[in-house]
């Protein structure tokens, strides 16, 4: 499965193994320049549906064998997105992000189903990278979160940072992204009540960009 995901070769064809692989979606073909079987996938949904699980699986999607595939791709906007946003996930996964209180730490990942994740509130010093399961989700890709120190103070409440992002080889493409998200904001922090929830929204993008501060809005609350 790995290997239908970037068109790696495979050592054995799937036809000496039929029993184990699902035809409808996955094969193998003859590369003649490669003089190997090369791993195909049919459709995007059954890319989406393997990417899925190997993340839940702690799969490495920049490792090297990953990575040699890009290049393959670059010229496929759909195809080049799926294998950036992959191989991101894992890199920020695996070597943080030099943000705000993130400070280049390790994350665990947890994939989740439905509209929002389940949060993990006993996760603390350490960001939690939330990936959902369906491809293409609305507004974000993931969302990382970081439980603070307990305050001092009896009557303060404890922060947790929300860093919910969008990686996009075209910026210009998901513009509302910002606003689809807190116009979801309500739900986003169901169950966080006990929390004072301080959330800063980021893009990842071939070209930097500039801080944005975004006013306060009744679609923010």
């Amino acid at each position: 499965m790995k290997a239908c995901l970037s068109g790696e070769t495979v050592t054995q064809t799937a036809k000496h193994i039929s029993y184990l692989i699902d035809h409808r979606y996955f094969y193998d073909e003859f590369d003649p320049a490669r003089k190997k079987f090369v791993a195909r996938y049919t459709c995007g949904v059954a890319r989406n549906a393997v990417a899925a699980e190997l993340r839940a699986n702690n799969y490495d999607f920049a490792d090297k064998d990953f990575l040699r595939s890009l290049p393959r791709y670059i010229n496929n906007p759909s195809m080049a997105g799926f294998m950036m946003e992959q191989a991101i996930i894992s890199w920020i996964a695996k070597h943080g992000l030099d943000v705000g209180s993130l400070k280049n730490q390790k994350m665990e990942v947890m994939v989740f189903a439905g509209d929002y994740p389940k949060w993990r509130t006993d996760i603390t010093k350490q960001p939690v990278l939330y990936y959902p399961k369906e491809f293409n989700f609305p507004a974000i890709d993931g969302i990382i979160v970081l439980i603070g120190p307990k305050p001092r103070m009896e009557n303060k409440k404890q922060d947790l940072f929300m860093f919910p992002f969008q990686i996009t080889l075209a910026p210009d493409s998901y513009l509302n992204s910002h606003k689809i998200f807190f116009s979801q904001y309500q739900g986003w922090i169901e169950g966080l009540e006990q929390f004072n929830v301080v959330p800063e929204s980021l893009w990842i993008a071939p070209k930097a960009a500039q801080h944005k501060s975004h006013a306060p809005s009744d679609e923010d609350n």
